[in-house]
């Protein structure tokens, strides 16, 4: 029995795989089978339905291989062959089509037509191929469904199930709201694995991975001392704002203080002035005998005792120790 294999592992239409590639392909093969494995995430609805109707108007018996999945027109172009099958761990991924619109608010409203239009299409060939009906269709398309092999044979969209396949994501997974964790991951390990290709590249004095792992060590190390570092910084930093807030304290205290002998000092200058004013009088001891200094003396005194530096003290003396003291 002759066979024909055709590989469908990259986008549908565009660069990738279209009608053109597909009957290139076919024309002038005498063949009784042909196989199609499909890996791929989809791509324009147009070239899509046309290698739909293209495949199923093919002679030979026709098989798809889903090899790790199928997704938005993948999945219909799978859909095409007389026979399905899939590994238990890849995807099966319908959802409504996209499209992009330019132009004013009738152009919009028509984008919105025909992709509706479309989606409708798409549901009627779900819809044939599944045992689900055409509402359930949309509502799955709606939400984005991705199904395992098992989920999609349990639905009726493919006919037989194949071993575990290992399965790597080729395409952008953000771009989708359900993409499964298990291509996620694949996808991140083959970022992962490109980034270190091209870390070995551009460092060829980096012999091994063992290098890495100890350039990453001391670079761990810096990173560990430099927090330490910053932390000490911080703790100082702490201390110099405590010191600096008791300075503003003490240095608040010692203008308070200044400002208080300030006006003590205009007091005393006022109470000197006061007693200068005063007229000289002689000075009699208690039994009212005048004293033996002289006027000369008394004037000298009595200067003394009003001098700045002694007219505080003078003042907080009794009368009697006043009255000794001038004796």
């Amino acid at each position: 029995m002759d066979k024909l294999e055709i590989d469908i592992v990259q986008e549908i239409g565009g660069w990738g795989f279209n009608l053109q590639t597909l009957s290139s392909q076919v024309k002038g093969k005498d063949v009784d089978e042909i196989h199609i494995p499909i890996n791929s995430f989809g791509g324009s609805v147009v070239e899509g339905l046309a290698a739909y109707q293209y495949i199923k108007a093919l002679s030979p018996r026709t098989q798809s291989n889903i090899i790790g999945y199928a997704m938005s027109m993948g999945t219909v172009v799978a859909l095409a062959a007389d026979h399905v099958t899939m590994p238990r761990n890849a995807y099966f991924m319908i959802h409504e089509p996209w499209g992009v619109g330019v132009g004013d608010s009738e152009d919009m409203e028509s984008t919105a037509q025909i992709l509706e239009s479309m989606a409708d299409q798409l549901a009627d060939i779900y819809a044939e191929h599944s045992n689900l009906t055409k509402d359930q269709i949309r509502a799955m398309m709606k939400a984005e469904t991705w199904m395992t092999g098992e989920e999609a044979l349990a639905h009726g969209f493919i006919d037989e199930l194949t071993d575990v396949a290992q399965i790597q994501a080729s395409f952008d997974t953000s771009k989708y709201r359900n993409t499964p964790n298990a291509l996620i991951m694949s996808n991140d390990k083959k970022s992962f694995l490109a980034k270190a290709r091209e870390f070995f590249a551009a460092n060829p004095e980096v012999d091994s991975v063992d290098d890495v792992v100890a350039a990453n060590t001391a670079l761990k190390a810096d990173n560990e001392a430099l927090k330490a570092k910053l932390s000490t910084a911080e703790q100082s930093e702490t201390t110099l704002k405590a010191e600096k807030s008791q300075f503003e304290k003490d240095l608040q205290a010692a203008n308070a203080k200044i400002t208080t002998l300030e006006a003590d000092k205009v007091g005393l200058e006022a109470k000197v002035t006061e007693l200068s004013a005063q007229p000289a009088a002689s000075h009699t001891d208690p039994g009212g005998s005048t004293g033996e200094g002289s006027e000369s003396d008394d004037s000298e005194y009595k200067a003394w005792c009003l001098t700045e530096r002694n007219a505080k003290w003078w003042a907080g003396l009794s009368q009697e120790e006043k009255d000794k003291y001038k004796k």
